[in-house]
């Protein structure tokens, strides 16, 4: 599975296909989740989590030199899952998501597995600098049919970090105090009609998160109901929920990968009643095959988007207006 990154023309243009690399790295397993660490070390060196189809979670930061314009990338931790027991087939990491509220030197992040287990692992520093994955929480988190696993499609922290939301193939959202971890807080079983694929905690607001399903739906709810109030719920997009971005500026605005439906940009928009709508004021459908991958490009003069679908190997910068 090759990663690599790519210099972004910012520029005007409805769409850029980009097939290049800046800088391209390999790895023998397959990549199902990547998060960089929302705050660098240094003014230099950046974390970035990446989730494999072994089970393991890596580590690994990205440099920039002083005297070079091209950054050093490295695996410098690694934590690998066990196998499933009676077969033997290794356990897929389906996701990764790191605490926003932690700074660089008490960081951890949660993950999530294809055998219906969650985990947390607080990231520390060795005494030569170089960070190390230590898992302090593993749980059985999601079953179906029964006591059979589940997928566990996502996982996230909420609430400062207090809360651990996490979404199934069960199409069941179970919410997990952080610091007590034998049970869910609340369960959500009726918002939607097939597994939860995304969620996605609101970058400015810790008590909001918006959550996406296989049913080709989303919901944005706030979790610090006991019931865990619906602030909105969209209609049919066109095709399962695989991401979910919120805009880095603006509160009204989401960016959609939906799977064999493309792409969205979705406005929110209050009705008669002050409840939020969303609409869909963009769509984005040049992809060939189903879009995984999808992220707002925004600087002071521009607002694009980028994103990558999985069988036709591409990569598209878009304009989103």
């Amino acid at each position: 599975m090759d990663l690599f990154l790519v210099k972004v023309p910012l520029k005007e243009d409805d769409s850029i296909k980009f097939e290049k690399p800046f800088l391209s790295f390999s790895f023998p397993s397959g990549i199902l989740d990547g998060k960089f660490f929302p705050k660098n070390s240094t003014s230099h060196t950046w974390w970035y989590a990446t989730a494999h189809s072994t089970g393991d979670i890596k580590l690994h930061t990205l440099t920039l030199n002083d005297d070079s314009r091209d950054p050093i990338f490295a695996c410098q931790a690694s934590f690998s899952s066990p196998i499933s027991g009676k077969t033997g087939v290794p356990v897929l990491c389906l996701a990764i998501n790191w605490d926003t509220t932690r700074g660089f030197d008490n960081a951890r992040v949660v993950s999530s597995y294809s055998n219906g287990k969650i985990a947390i692992h607080d990231v520390t520093l060795s005494e030569n600098g170089n960070p190390e994955l230590i898992e302090c929480d593993c749980w059985l988190g999601h079953t179906i049919f029964g006591d059979n696993p589940a997928e566990v499609w996502a996982c996230a922290f909420a609430a400062e970090g207090k809360i651990v939301v996490t979404g199934g193939d069960d199409a069941i959202v179970k919410f997990w105090d952080s610091r007590a971890l034998s049970r869910p807080v609340q369960i959500m079983r009726d918002c939607f009609q097939a597994g939860v694929t995304v969620i996605s905690p609101h970058p400015r607001n810790p008590n909001v998160v918006a959550i996406g399903s296989y049913d080709e739906t989303f919901g944005i709810f706030d979790i610090r109901y006991n019931s865990q109030k619906l602030l909105c719920k969209s209609e049919k997009m066109g095709g399962g929920i695989w991401r979910i971005q919120w805009h880095p500026e603006s509160d009204d605005k989401l960016l959609l990968a939906v799977m064999h439906g493309g792409c969205r940009v979705v406005q929110l928009e209050p009705d008669d009643d002050f409840n939020q709508i969303p609409k869909i004021i963009k769509e984005f459908t040049k992809h060939k095959s189903m879009a995984y991958g999808v992220d707002w490009l925004v600087n002071d003069s521009i607002e694009t988007a980028a994103s990558c679908s999985f069988y036709d190997q591409a990569a598209y910068i878009w304009d989103t207006k």
